[in-house]
């Protein structure tokens, strides 16, 4: 098994609850149907906004969500 990590980016467009509800309710099914073993998506949102301070950020554009998933070894 092997985890495939990717660090994504909203849309400028984009609110952040707009992101946040386009990778839950899209995307996550989208990868789960693929047969993906486990999903994480973590996402920079209203939820975890009090640790902002608290990131590291070594980026211009730091990453609004990161999405962790284990599927088959090829």
């Amino acid at each position: 098994m092997e985890k495939l990590i990717y660090p994504i980016w909203k849309r400028p467009d984009h609110t952040v609850e707009q992101f946040r509800t386009a990778l839950l309710t899209e995307t996550a099914p989208a990868l789960l149907g693929t047969g993906v073993h486990q999903l994480r998506i973590n996402i920079v949102d209203d939820a975890v906004a009090p640790a902002d301070p608290l990131r590291q950020v070594n980026n211009p554009q730091p990453i609004d969500a990161m999405i962790s998933a284990w599927v088959d070894t090829v």
